[in-house]
């Protein structure tokens, strides 16, 4: 009996150690991640970094279509997760993955279980995602008639820009 009351003292005590401990980290990491995404430039925002690129290879205007773009960022207005991928199947076509979670219900399982955020399918969508090569524009044309479009109606041209290495696609939200 006495051991499995130093057992249970012992488990008691853990705990009680154990789940102050990782509150404080939650609210440690949440802190430091908010002061410092407050603090980083506008372009950050909106910049796409190349996920396949493992030979570090030089990225120019002649062949940034060959790479997979990823942005993954938290908005600290809404604090919502952000996860955009963009590729380019062909020179007139681009893909856009992107899905956006909110953060409330992941509060204290987000910094060490990050990946529970996303399924990973991609959303239905109600356009297509054209690349306009001349203006470097992403024009989504609308499939079907919708309360306010037309069935190949243009619904918006989105900004892209290749600076640093980056993709700049001015629209944070795609």
């Amino acid at each position: 009996m006495r051991k499995f009351t130093e057992t249970l003292a012992i488990s008691i005590l853990v705990f009680a150690i154990s789940t102050p401990t990782y509150l404080y980290y939650c609210e440690f990491f949440w802190d430091s991640y908010f002061e410092h995404e407050t603090n980083l430039p506008e372009d950050l925002l909106y910049a796409f970094h190349p996920i396949d690129n493992k030979k570090n290879i030089q990225i120019t205007h002649d062949n940034y279509k060959n790479f997979t773009w990823k942005r993954e960022m938290v908005t600290v207005d809404h604090a919502n997760w952000h996860l955009d991928y963009l590729s380019f199947p062909s020179d007139s076509i681009v893909s856009i993955y992107s899905k956006t979670e909110f953060l409330d219900d992941y509060y204290y399982s987000f910094p060490i279980l990050k990946t529970l955020l996303f399924d990973k399918e991609k959303p239905t969508q109600s356009y297509t995602e054209i690349f306009d090569n001349e203006t470097m524009e992403i024009v989504k044309i609308a499939e079907d008639n919708s309360f306010i479009y037309y069935e190949g109606e243009e619904i918006s041209r989105i900004k892209v820009k290749l600076i640093d290495q980056k993709l700049i696609v001015y629209l944070a939200w795609l």
